[in-house]
């Protein structure tokens, strides 16, 4: 499922779902889970609450970081954990300490990783994957991008 976004400070795309092998080999039905109201409801959440963070504004940069969780048989999120975050661009004349660069790319991936925790934990709880009619658990992952266009909105 990808969500576009027009106007948004961060899209989600590559989202993924992963199931125990027992149920992704059994080829019984199966319903992912959704974030109530669709993608467009998740748009509108993310528009509302995503703060952009400031290290990556002072930078004019961009950037992406996958979020992973567990969607329970409630609906509930834990187990929130973000990888492969990374800037994919900025403006090297707003980098004042080129010696530091690295460093400053770290704080810059650490800052979207916390951005993402949060947000995911603000979010309401989640319709749950089904399968064979009952509620299951599965962990599922958002991949969340980062656009300075949209930094000052």
């Amino acid at each position: 499922s990808l969500i576009t976004a027009n106007a948004l400070p961060v899209s989600i795309g590559e989202c993924g779902t992963w199931l125990p092998e027992s149920i992704a080999t059994s080829g019984d039905p199966l319903f992912y889970p959704t974030y109530p109201g669709g993608e467009k409801a998740l748009n509108k959440f993310i528009r509302k609450n995503l703060v952009y963070p400031e290290i990556l504004k002072q930078l004019e940069a961009e950037g992406e970081c996958t979020m992973h969780f567990t969607v329970h048989e409630d609906g509930s999120i834990s187990d929130i954990s973000a990888t492969e975050c990374r800037l994919t661009q900025y403006n090297p004349a707003k980098m004042m300490n080129h010696s530091e660069e690295e460093r400053i790319r770290k704080e810059c991936a650490r800052q979207m990783a916390k951005e993402g925790l949060r947000l995911i934990r603000k979010m309401k709880r989640w319709n749950p994957a089904i399968i064979n009619d009952a509620p299951t658990v599965v962990h599922h992952s958002l991949k969340l991008t980062f656009s300075y266009e949209y930094a000052e909105r």
